[in-house]
């Protein structure tokens, strides 16, 4: 299976670095934690992850899974390393999504379901909320959906993102937004499609 680049892996390691409370080193590629007793984990997006136990005579490292660290040390790193695992696997099912259109739904590829939606020709200033370009399906590329709960400026989605339409029904959009790595479903009601005049 393709791997993502070590830019998409990193992007996602930002993205929950805040909230671990990561610090940089000298490689751009590297981020460390604190795990207190001596322990620091470095998290790597181009190697697997480790642990480095310093006491101040030596130095000794330890693989991410080492059952020689105590989990008293480790459980924060190992929920961080589940959160970017797992994150990883979001980020490239998605692109799988888009590479292999055939995985999804034959719901969402129907041109005739989604042309019952109706896709609405306004200018800019005539729709509120966040506009993101469609990535799939291939029929609405070139069109936009708009969140009506979101605004322009938003953080938590970045401002150039992409949609993906997953599924579909009379109700509700099952969506993807790889940027955010996020997934959801939406109603119909808080979302339209649009086209946007040049």
């Amino acid at each position: 299976m393709k791997e993502l680049t070590n830019a998409q892996k990193l992007d996602i390691l930002l993205g929950l670095a805040k909230e671990y409370n990561l610090k940089e080193t000298n490689d751009p590629a590297v981020y460390t934690m604190s795990c207190g007793g001596g322990y620091t984990l470095f998290a790597c997006v181009s190697r697997s992850w480790y642990f480095c136990f310093d006491d101040g005579i030596e130095k000794t490292e330890y693989e991410i899974d080492s059952e020689r660290v105590q989990f008293t040390y480790t459980k924060d790193a190992l929920a961080l390393h589940t959160r970017y695992t797992d994150a990883c696997k979001r980020a490239l099912s998605v692109n799988s999504w888009v590479k292999n259109p055939e995985n999804v739904s034959p719901r969402a590829k129907s041109k005739s379901r989604t042309g019952k939606k109706k896709t609405v020709k306004n200018k800019e200033e005539e729709y509120v909320g966040m506009k993101l370009p469609i990535a799939y399906p291939s029929e609405l590329v070139g069109k936009f959906m708009v969140f009506k709960q979101w605004t322009e400026k938003n953080n938590v989605i970045p401002g150039d993102s992409e949609v993906i339409i997953l599924d579909e029904d009379e109700y509700n959009y099952r969506v993807s937004i790889p940027k955010a790595h996020i997934s959801f479903d939406i109603p119909v009601s808080k979302v339209q499609v649009i086209e946007v005049d040049a």
